[in-house]
């Protein structure tokens, strides 16, 4: 098992640095949150194993969020991003993730809509990342990757409860390493 403390947690906001608007919505939106933690098996390798190390740290994340409306179209764009730095490493000692989120939903007619999706991700991060940045391989190796999530969804307004809808989605994923049991080989894909 894993077992992971959290040393700390600090957050800044800020929603709106300009005087005399605070009344009106702003179409920014800064976040940091700042967190020292303790992982005392930063590497997720077996509790039997002797080569596991454990490590303090520092957890860094800045995100910047712009929305805005034109007539019956709405878009949203989010950049994320995530240092974590391991004191106890002594090679790579940073994780780095850039999370890039783009939403555009429009409203043609009064029962017709269509949302677009797309979520881009660049990490240099020793985990495996799935939808959402879930974690879907706890055990850690170097490597970096690429991933990219995008949908489209169709929606049909066809009674005061009832909703028809046409959904397309596609993900692709791309791995570091070269062979035949790379993880490039056993994860990419379209």
């Amino acid at each position: 098992k894993r077992v992971f403390t959290s040393a700390g947690i600090v957050g800044v906001g800020v929603l709106g640095l300009c005087s005399g608007m605070a009344q009106e919505e702003k179409p920014w939106n800064l976040k940091a949150n700042l967190r020292s933690f303790y992982d005392n098996n930063y590497g997720t390798l077996n509790s039997a194993n002797a080569a596991k190390d454990d490590s303090f740290g520092i957890d860094i994340n800045p995100v910047g969020t712009y929305k805005a409306q034109q007539g019956p179209t709405k878009y949203q764009v989010e950049y994320d991003y995530r240092l974590r730095f391991f004191e106890g490493r002594s090679n790579n000692k940073t994780d780095n993730q850039h999370l890039i989120s783009l939403q555009i939903a429009n409203q043609f007619a009064d029962d017709w809509n269509v949302r677009l999706n797309n979520r881009f991700s660049y990490a240099q991060e020793p985990g495996v990342n799935g939808p959402g940045g879930l974690v879907i391989a706890p055990v850690k190796t170097e490597g970096s990757h690429v991933r990219n999530n995008a949908s489209a969804v169709l929606s049909h307004n066809v009674g005061e409860t009832e909703d028809a809808t046409l959904t397309y989605q596609n993900a692709v994923a791309d791995y570091q390493g070269d062979g035949v049991a790379s993880r490039s080989a056993l994860l990419d894909m379209v």
